[in-house]
């Protein structure tokens, strides 16, 4: 990043958010530290049917969101070096026909109109893709999953664990991550 701008205060998590959101990083809880990694650089965990925990696999949880609810655009604001360091916005829209509203994220980043353009286009294919969230019961032989993990099935589909609560048995909450390069239009507008 060629410059952030902190011009309030502000909590850790508000002032790495849009970072973590640039450069796709995401935290996670690991012992009592918190760890930081690229969301997408982990090779995903497989897991099978037969890994289920006996309940999960009779009454496995999947849901998904209406799609036409999904946002339709993520639009990015940031600083522009090129433009003399002037507020600049770059915007990310979807090419099917759903009628969801727009994503604003405030970047206080410095970064040029490509680079805020993936930003806009990663958002946009996080919010689309978690529409989908999973939820399953594991037995002990995958304690090693924590949040922040990937995993996928035998389909092909992968997915982020976001939460895990150990009651009982291992269950684990997930959203479907976002395939790479999805097929977004990105558009650049001076403010």
């Amino acid at each position: 990043v060629n410059g952030y701008v902190a011009d309030s205060p502000a909590s850790v998590r508000e002032a790495l958010e849009p970072l973590m959101a640039a450069y796709d990083v995401a935290a996670a809880e690991r012992g009592a530290r918190i760890v930081f990694f690229h969301r997408h650089a982990q090779t995903p965990a497989p897991l099978e049917l037969g890994d289920l925990a006996a309940e999960s696999a009779a009454a496995l949880v999947s849901e998904r969101a209406d799609g036409e609810e999904a946002p339709i655009e993520a639009r990015v604001r940031f600083i522009d070096p090129l433009r003399d360091y002037l507020a600049a916005a770059v915007s990310a829209r979807r090419l099917d026909r759903a009628k969801g509203g727009v994503i604003t994220i405030e970047a206080p980043l410095v970064l040029e109109a490509e680079a805020a353009e993936r930003v806009a286009q990663a958002v946009l294919a996080d919010q689309r893709a978690g529409r989908e969230a999973l939820a399953l019961s594991l037995g002990p032989a995958h304690l090693h999953l924590e949040a922040g993990d990937h995993v996928s099935f035998a389909g092909g589909a992968t997915f982020e664990i976001v939460r895990v609560e150990d009651a009982g048995g291992r269950r684990l909450s997930m959203r479907r991550a976002r395939a790479a390069g999805a097929p977004l239009l990105g558009l650049v507008e001076p403010i």
